[in-house]
């Protein structure tokens, strides 16, 4: 994808819709572990209650990782956010001068080989 961001201007368009492509799968993605979230609060609630600790730890556990993936997911929606709103900018200086523009980048960048399975758009075309 950033391939064509900052090699190919004539396919800025495709890096463009790539991104809101990236932005609609961050959404559901972040939808669907909110929905998962809520369900393990409910089935920690439970288990406490029936005093079942152990069970309402791995649960704990499972809502540590949930909530990580959210806040992951929330990062990478103001990345690549941030990038949209000034995707003229950048197309016009042809390189990445400002430090803010080079972090979201390369935060989606790295990005792309931790979670390239669950967000294809990050795959590099």
């Amino acid at each position: 994808m950033f391939g064509f961001l900052f090699v190919r201007w004539r396919k800025a368009s495709k890096c463009k819709k790539l991104l809101q492509q990236l932005q609609s799968r961050l959404k559901l993605l972040k939808n669907k572990k909110y929905a998962i979230s809520r369900h393990l609060r409910h089935d920690i609630a439970l288990f406490m209650r029936i005093n079942d600790h152990t069970r309402a730890l791995l649960r704990t556990k499972q809502l540590f990782l949930v909530e990580n993936s959210i806040s992951i997911y929330d990062l990478l929606l103001q990345f690549s956010d941030f990038i949209l709103l000034r995707f003229s900018s950048i197309r016009k200086q042809r390189e990445l001068v400002d430090d803010d523009i080079n972090e979201a980048v390369s935060s989606l960048v790295f990005a792309s080989t931790s979670c390239g399975g669950e967000l294809p758009e990050l795959i590099t075309h």
